[in-house]
């Protein structure tokens, strides 16, 4: 039988790994002009999840709401603890890495059935003190991931697949 306090310290240490990569944008005493970026997400029946959110910053892997749900939902079988996420980058023009995709609580799941994604490098330059959520829609056959001002409801960015945008790890 396996040592529960060592499976538990391996998944302590390999949560600290991961979470060592990922960062916030900006340094907690930064006070040029800044913006907030948030992630979003919608729960869909049978548990499946579609994340929008920003994977880099200028090239830097930032902590994202689908990093922070699969932390808290680790161990947790087929339940998913989701978290949201934003954080506070620079009011000057920027590339972001925006992803929108869909997950199931169970990864297995993921790899035997259709998972639909999309994935964008874009340059957006947010204004002093905006507020700001990365949106998206994800179907069968579309998939688009946008940026959007939620003071005035603007879309920033839009990229849209249509046709096949579905994938799993198989090929079916």
């Amino acid at each position: 039988m396996k040592n529960p306090r060592f499976v538990n310290l391996c998944s302590l240490l390999a949560a600290v790994l991961v979470t060592a990569c990922a960062t916030d944008p900006l340094p907690k005493d930064y006070s040029r002009p800044k913006a907030v970026i948030a992630d979003s997400m919608d729960q869909l029946r049978g548990g499946r999840t579609n994340f929008f959110y920003l994977e880099t910053y200028n090239g830097i892997k930032v902590d994202n709401s689908l990093l922070e749900t699969q932390y808290a939902s680790h161990g947790m079988g087929r339940l998913m603890l989701l978290r949201q996420k934003s954080r506070t980058v620079s009011a000057t023009p920027a590339t972001l890495h925006i992803v929108g995709r869909s997950i199931h609580p169970m990864p297995l799941v993921d790899m035997i059935k259709r998972t639909t994604s999309i994935s964008e490098d874009i340059t957006f330059t947010p204004v002093d003190g905006g507020e700001y959520t990365i949106e998206g829609k994800l179907d069968k056959n579309y998939a688009a991931i946008w940026i959007r001002d939620i003071n005035s409801g603007e879309v920033f960015n839009k990229t849209e697949l249509t046709g096949e945008a579905a994938y799993n790890m198989f090929g079916n």
